[in-house]
């Protein structure tokens, strides 16, 4: 079921530019940020520190919360924020969307 005032602030938050990695997680945005990752799961050259299945359980559970199409949102964007750091992952080589 949707939990609209969870939905709110996370759109607000993608809107504005807040939603971003959280040093001290803290808020229900901050924790849909870890939730949304799936780097956690061990996307090269990340180490998994969850397992696949516990990622799939809590983004079935984000999906539930906010919906389908603002989960993968939140997903895109900590995808983008995480990959975006040249300086952390040097051989990542370019990619462009087709």
């Amino acid at each position: 079921m949707i939990n609209k005032a969870i939905q709110t602030k996370l759109e607000k938050a993608l809107r504005d530019g807040t939603f971003q990695n959280p040093e001290q997680p803290s808020t229900e945005v901050d924790i849909i940020w870890l939730m949304a990752n799936p780097v956690y799961a061990g996307i090269d050259p990340c180490p998994a520190c969850v397992t696949e299945e516990a990622l799939i359980k809590v983004f079935t559970r984000l999906i539930n919360d906010v919906g389908v199409e603002l989960a993968f949102k939140a997903m895109l964007t900590t995808l983008r924020q995480t990959y975006s750091l040249e300086e952390d992952i040097p051989d990542l080589p370019p990619m462009k969307a087709r």
